[in-house]
């Protein structure tokens, strides 16, 4: 990008994968084992476990698909050569393997859980600053002028039914874990970045920016998915997705194999052996009215239409070809709608429960799958909303033991579930509140003592013997722990973009001009540096030094995805100061910085916009859609104010290596319009007019800045 001043220009997430990744049985059973430690001689038998290694013992089993089907098994882990070879998925019995954590591993969540801890603490000494007057300067973009520095915390308020007259530090009730925790009162938080502030970061906001001339209203996208969820609107589009097949019972086993494969793994809020047992009763039994038929019915929709991700380049497949995702695949999602019918019968029985929140917490999962964020946010409020509930009741009930000195505590494997539960619903609200202005449940607004859920038995040692690790099942290890650290990461992510949103998004883009810069350049360089941090902290399983490990497989692509979505956001109010700043007295170091931070903001939009797994359907489709029409919007601000220049009609370079980045700039919007036509025909209304307006702007060439105020 060549130099540019700080005010404008005067003149102007393919073919269909036959094998299926693994998924390690479900090793929460192994928590209360950790009783073990207690025992005489523990500290010796855990020296040793930790530098040997045992051959593991194992029966010959077949796994559930070869048994099932009454055909050889070549037992292999984790695939069996016979389901390898028919594309079948493929899992053992839970109950028949053991496998736990290997002493390397337990390191890695040993210092992992240190990290979170020092965190924790670090976060605490910055919250005891802000209120002797040392605030954060991220807080400074929300102080009512620029000059004043605003407290990054005011003092806690209370709400009945929340407080029972002690208080907690949430560093201090998560240091040993789990495991170790009684459950604490609840308390109303003072936000620490867990309440999203409305859509000023959204995709149609920055159509509202001057320099497109007032073309579009500041809910211009918004009205179409409102618009289109009226009944009478869509009721031709619903129509089609009423059960046009029926449901089989007998594939409930594979399709739920399936789920936790493909969908479990980023989201791993369930125990594993006891859906499995549920599939397996319902394939005997068949489906009842109860939460558990529920959860085995939603697995399966899910499990219908997840499909395994391909990293493989698909612009050239889809430019000309008119391929659409409902004309791909449509036998799956007939299927997959089929099963979430009949799991919607089912919404009303349910009660206040953890069960009944995973119900709703799975609709959500499935609404956004098939391109239907409304419908998601009301599953997921209503999860939140639930699980609120469920959470000051359990407090109450608590307060009421302790003053009866009574001890009932939740096992180990509850504890678990309850913070998964809490952090998928939490981020799930999160993420649609970004895009659209809709309110979020209580559930953000409670004091919850743990920062991060807890892993499967952390810290359990290698039990015996005959539970040490193979080298077939070593792969279900190494799966089932980059399947945590991806979930882990995701919440760390989640909390800085929090961040992010309350220091620059809590107001509309005007109030970035007003605000001083040198303010706002400390507070991108403070998140900048939790970004760093953050990312020396990951496991090597989800790391993506290289290319390669960009998108060799789903989870680092998309954290990697993640993170420069994040960084994406960090950087935009400085371009959008550079485009619509007449400030010419701007000091020389503040202006290399401007000039830095909107190289940065450029070099995001095309790092994010890459053309593998274009329809690849998974749970932030939709998101990706309103991503990749962000990252063409800023670029044609870009452009339109003379930043940077590029032709989109310019043929593709024959040298991809050595490919200008006027041709990178056009191949971004080239991806963008691709995908949303690919979806539109599927998806809200608001994606096929996000297209139709990229290609106006694309065909109008440069807006004329002299027009902007």
């Amino acid at each position: 990008m060549s130099a540019f001043h700080p005010h404008p220009n005067p003149n102007p997430f393919g073919p269909e994968a036959s094998d299926y990744v693994s998924v390690s049985p479900d090793s929460d059973a192994r928590a209360d084992r950790s009783a073990i430690a207690a025992s005489p001689g523990y500290g010796r038998q855990k020296s040793r476990f930790r530098t040997m290694s045992f051959p593991r013992k194992r029966a010959v089993t077949a796994c559930d698909t070869c048994r099932w089907k009454k055909t050889k098994c070549g037992n292999e882990r984790p695939v069996c050569s016979s389901c390898a070879k028919h594309g079948w998925p493929c899992s053992y019995d839970p109950r028949l393997d053991h496998a736990s954590f290997d002493p390397a591993s337990l390191l890695i969540l040993d210092k992992l859980h240190q990290t979170l801890q020092k965190l924790s603490e670090i976060e605490q000494e910055v919250k005891g600053q802000n209120r002797t007057g040392n605030a954060t300067i991220v807080n400074d973009l929300r102080s009512p002028s620029t000059t004043t520095v605003q407290q990054v915390v005011g003092s806690s308020t209370t709400s009945p039914g929340y407080h029972h007259g002690s208080s907690h530090d949430s560093t201090h009730t998560n240091e040993h874990g789990a495991g170790a925790c009684n459950r604490t009162p609840l308390t109303s938080s003072p936000s620490d970045s867990l309440e999203v502030p409305t859509a000023f970061g959204s995709t149609e906001a920055i159509l509202t920016w001057p320099i497109f001339n007032g073309r579009w209203s500041s809910n211009v996208l918004s009205n179409e998915i409102l618009i289109g969820n009226v009944p009478s609107a869509h009721a031709e589009r619903e129509s089609g997705k009423r059960a046009s097949v029926g449901i089989n019972e007998e594939n409930v086993p594979f399709l739920v194999e399936s789920f936790l494969q493909l969908v479990h793994s980023k989201n791993p809020v369930f125990h594993t052996q006891q859906i499995r047992v549920a599939a397996r009763q319902v394939a005997e039994c068949g489906f009842g009215w109860d939460a558990s038929s529920c959860i085995v019915l939603l697995a399966c929709a899910l499990g219908a239409i997840a499909r395994p991700y391909s990293p493989s380049p698909e612009l050239d497949l889809l430019s000309g070809s008119g391929r659409t995702s409902l004309e791909d695949k449509p036998g799956h999602l007939e299927t997959g709608n089929a099963f979430y019918q009949v799991a919607r019968k089912r919404f009303g029985l349910l009660d206040q429960s953890i069960m009944a929140g995973q119900c709703h917490m799975l609709s959500g999962i499935f609404l956004m799958y098939t391109m239907r964020p409304l419908e998601a946010w009301s599953a997921f409020h209503q999860a939140g909303s639930i699980y609120s509930l469920y959470l000051k009741s359990q407090a109450a009930l608590q307060e009421r033991n302790n003053d009866m000195d009574i001890d009932v505590s939740l096992s180990q494997l509850e504890k678990r579930l309850e913070q998964r539960l809490y952090w998928t619903v939490l981020k799930s609200e999160c993420e649609i509140r970004v895009q659209l202005d809709l309110p979020q449940s209580n559930l953000c607004k409670l004091d919850y003592p743990f920062l991060f859920p807890s892993p499967p038995s952390p810290g359990s040692p290698v039990e015996s013997p005959e539970s040490a690790l193979t080298a077939s099942s070593q792969q279900l290890q190494l799966a089932e722990e980059q399947t945590w650290f991806y979930y882990l990461s995701e919440i760390a992510l989640r909390r800085i973009e929090n961040r992010v949103l309350n220091a620059f998004y809590t107001e509309d883009h005007p109030r970035w001009l007003q605000t001083d810069l040198s303010v706002m350049i400390a507070a991108a360089e403070d998140i900048e540096l939790q970004m760093e941090t953050w990312y020396a902290s990951l496991p090597t399983s989800i790391r993506f030094d290289t290319v390669e490990d960009e998108t060799s497989d789903e989870l680092r692509f998309v954290t990697r995805c993640r993170s420069l979505l994040i960084r994406g956001l960090i950087y935009r109010p400085f371009l959008y100061y550079a485009i619509h700043s007449v400030n010419s007295q701007t000091h020389w170091d503040l202006c290399n910085k401007l000039q830095a931070f909107v190289q940065k903001a450029l070099e995001a939009c095309l790092a994010c916009e890459t053309d593998i797994g274009m329809t690849h359907r998974h749970h932030g489709t939709w998101y990706a859609l309103r991503e990749s029409t962000t990252n063409s919007l800023l670029l044609l601000a870009a452009r339109a104010a003379g930043l940077i220049t590029f032709d989109f009609h310019v043929s593709s370079s024959p040298h991809p290596e050595v490919i200008s980045d006027s041709h990178k700039y056009a191949r971004v919007l080239r991806v963008c319009i691709e995908k949303l036509r690919y979806w539109e025909a599927e998806a809200p209304p608001d994606i096929a007019l996000s297209r139709r307006i990229i290609e106006e702007l694309t065909t109008m060439g440069d807006v004329d800045p002299n027009q902007a105020t």
